[in-house]
């Protein structure tokens, strides 16, 4: 103080700051600013009393200095206050942001642990589902184990009492008439004339063994019986491979040569029980034969155009039927005259029809020419020739392989040719293609899930480990394989079941009816279904043939690798790839030149002509460059056979028929031929309209027509029927080695082959 005055410069030292606690007891960077301030405005103040001092005031200057240096560091302090807040703030900051990050991770590894999991529990439960399968196989394989057992010692009963010279014992063992022989190479049984009750015929025929009677068993050919004893040996089966010694000696020695009649009716004969009649179904439509199951066919017979000027049935793709009765000529027997489907022997072959140019789904090729086994009348063909898709263009395909891997499947006919032919498969689809593997015994599983074929290793192995054994449970398979061919349905590809089987279905919905209705059913999912059949001895084709018409597909008969090579690869897109649904023809003659008709083939494809424009009645699929031929059979107004052809009584009340067939109008033609047919996405039909002229008598017939017509006459000679006018084998040799060429995968000189073994099996 000056004069008793207070500071003019700064007054109050708290005047100055304030009170320190209270300053800095507010926020830091708002105590911080104030001070700030006010040091500046003490600054200035000190200027202006500098200029104004005197000599007594310098002492009270210095006092302000201090007081202001002491503000300074107060205003230090609060800044240094402020930036230990500060740091303390962003370490919590970075503590937070390190403990989200903590966190964040943890969740990362607890979701890949649950993914780990996952897998676990899905290899745990693949691991199970393998490990049941295998003990169906064991158990399969036991039971065989055991036949084999009772087998052995069936036959070393049957030899100890056949070397005694005792009588059979429990049921009779041996079938022989008076003076048992005493020795094994003593003589020979004699023929008790009886036919066995599971056998090869008629005991004592063409170079028979012996038969058992209530055994139910019959070792007829000595050439099975060598082949037994090679097994007991290769088995270590002492005691039974000599029983099966002695009967081999026994039979050896009655003679009797090994012909082909005795060799065909052996198979005949091993098909069913001679004590029980044929099979057949209620309505007689199905008959069995082997124990294979086929449907009933009546040949078509001439209709009058008058009464029926429209003939109208559904195209048929499928092929089985050539290939069946080829493993039946083959194996040195005529086929059954139920698996003669002369519309799939005529359609195996390939004939070069032309694609369509218009972007048509297909194009059509009628011809006509003299009928070769009735001159006096006409053969009409109408070809089909389906698009054909380059390599690139071909739309990507999602496959669901489902396989019949049950204890019937178990011969190298069946289950190791399906496996050849599907890595066949696998090996010709391209990356972008997908393939799931599901199987089918006592129950049904997946063995692989939709896989990518850029990983054809891994499909291959699924296929590798497949072993047949246990009940079939077609049934379920087949809703776990439109299950998950449902799941991962493609818009964009061609999603398709091929069903892989001998069609005993013996689980679950095994009638044909259940299982036609299920087919059905699944249809409507927009997957369509390619069935495959195996094997022979309880194959059932009309069940198989029933299953691919209701699933919107086609039906094939693998007998041999080349057979699943020429489906599953040189025709490989007309299997998968679908460009025509429910394609129907409907054929209307020309009464003035045309008398009555025969279509040949295509019995269990016969449609009523109301059907051909009725959108809801189903029929064939064309698959991509697929070809269709079918035949008709000519008599023309001026036959002398019209006279033996059945009519009708005139209407009463329909207007009586003209007596030149019609006026001029359409005079050249000789009939027109409709088509209908779906796009492959479904909708109205459509209507494709060909007239067919009546041919010149001179005009050359095509190398195609000619196979085509050499095989009709194949197949109706194979079915006996009664329409087969002069065809004989020779003609058939005759006009197929007239059109052998050309033929560029050999099916044609294999045709010949066949017919010439048909023959040959014919004069037996």
């Amino acid at each position: 103080m000056t004069n008793g005055r207070p500071s003019r410069v700064f007054g109050s030292p708290n005047g100055v700051f304030g009170s320190p606690s209270k300053s800095f007891g507010r926020p830091a960077n708002v105590n911080l600013r104030k001070s700030v301030i006010n040091v500046r405005k003490s600054v200035v103040d000190l200027r202006k009393t500098a200029l104004s001092l005197h000599g007594d005031d310098l002492f009270l200057v210095r006092n302000e200095v201090f007081l202001v240096k002491n503000g300074l560091e107060i205003v230090m302090a609060a800044l240094e206050t402020f930036m230990r807040g500060l740091e303390t703030n962003v370490f919590k900051l970075e503590t937070n942001v390190f403990r989200l990050e903590t966190n964040v991770f943890k969740l990362e590894t607890n979701v890949f642990r649950l993914e780990t999991n996952v897998f676990k529990l899905e290899t745990n439960v693949f691991r199970l589902e393998t490990n049941v399968f295998r003990l169906e196989t064991n158990v399969f394989k036991l039971e065989i184990v055991m036949r084999d057992l009772e087998m052995n010692s069936f036959m070393l009963e049957t030899f100890v009492a056949a070397t005694n010279g005792n009588p059979p014992v429990s049921g009779g063992y041996l079938s022989a008439s008076a003076g048992n022989p005493s020795k094994v190479t003593g003589e020979p049984f004699e023929d008790c004339g009886r036919p066995s009750e599971v056998g090869y015929g008629t005991v004592g025929d063409g170079g028979s063994g012996c038969a058992w009677g209530g055994g139910r068993v019959y070792l007829g050919k000595t050439g099975e019986m060598r082949k037994m004893l090679k097994m007991l040996l290769k088995r270590k089966t002492v005691p039974a491979a000599a029983a099966l010694a002695g009967l081999l000696a026994i039979s050896c020695s009655s003679g009797g040569a090994y012909s082909p009649s005795a060799r065909r009716a052996s198979m005949e004969s091993r098909a069913y029980d001679a004590t029980e009649p044929l099979e057949s179904d209620e309505s007689g439509g199905t008959e069995r034969i082997e124990r294979n199951e086929f449907d009933h066919i009546v040949d078509n017979p001439f209709l009058r155009v008058r009464d029926n000027p429209l003939s109208t049935f559904s195209i048929d793709v499928d092929s089985a039927g050539y290939a069946l009765a080829r493993s039946f000529i083959t194996n040195g027997m005529m086929p059954p005259r139920a698996g003669v489907r002369i519309e799939e022997l005529v359609n195996y072959f390939d004939y070069e029809y032309a694609p369509p140019l218009d972007g048509s789904p297909f194009a059509v090729h009628p011809e006509v020419g003299r009928c070769p086994w009735n001159p006096s009348r006409l053969l009409a063909r109408i070809g089909i020739k389906g698009r054909e898709f380059p390599a690139k263009e071909r739309p990507k395909v999602n496959l669901v392989f489902l396989l019949d891997v049950s204890g019937s499947m178990n011969e190298e006919n069946k289950l190791p040719l399906l496996k050849e032919a599907l890595r066949g498969l696998v090996e010709r689809l391209g990356g972008s293609d997908r393939v799931a593997v599901c199987v089918y015994a006592g129950a049904a599983g997946v063995v692989l899930p939709p896989t990518p074929c850029d990983d054809k290793s891994r499909i291959l192995k699924s296929l590798d480990k497949l072993a047949a054994g246990g009940s079939t449970a077609g049934g379920a398979g087949i809703e776990l394989a439109y299950a998950l061919a449902a799941k991962h349905f493609d818009p964009a590809a061609v999603n398709r079941v091929i069903l892989c089987t001998d069609g005993d279905f013996n689980v679950g919905p095994a009638s044909r009816a259940d299982l036609v209705d299920l087919i059905t059913e699944k249809s409507r999912t927009g997957v369509y279904l390619t069935v495959l059949g195996f094997g022979m001895g309880n194959y059932r084709d009309g069940t198989l043939k029933q299953l691919a018409s209701k699933g919107n597909g086609n039906y094939g008969y693998i007998d041999t690798i080349e057979e699943a090579n020429k489906l599953l690869g040189e025709e490989l897109d007309g299997a998968l790839i679908t460009i025509a649904r429910d394609v129907k023809i409907q054929v209307e003659f020309n009464p003035k030149t045309v008398g009555a008709y025969r279509l040949i083939g295509y019995e269990n494809r016969i449609l009523r002509q109301e059907d051909f424009a009725d959108d809801a009645v189903d029929a064939g699929d064309i698959g991509a460059g697929h070809r269709v031929t079918a035949f008709y059979e000519i008599v023309l107004p001026t036959d002398p056979d019209m006279a033996d052809i059945p009519s009708v009584d005139d209407l009463r009340y329909a207007p009586a028929p003209r007596p030149d067939g019609g006026g001029t109008e359409y005079a050249d033609e000789l009939c027109v031929v409709k088509i209908r047919y779906k796009p492959p996405a479904g909708g109205e039909s459509r209507l494709v309209y060909i007239p067919v002229q009546n041919p010149a008598p001179a005009r050359a017939r095509t190398s195609d027509f000619t196979f085509g017509a050499a095989v009709a006459a194949f197949g109706m000679l194979l079915r006996d029927s009664p329409y087969r006018g002069s065809a004989d084998f020779d003609l058939v040799l005759n006009l197929a080695r007239a059109a052998a060429a050309p033929d560029p995968h050999g099916y044609r000189r294999g045709f010949i082959r066949l017919a010439e073994t048909a023959k040959a099996l014919s004069k037996d």
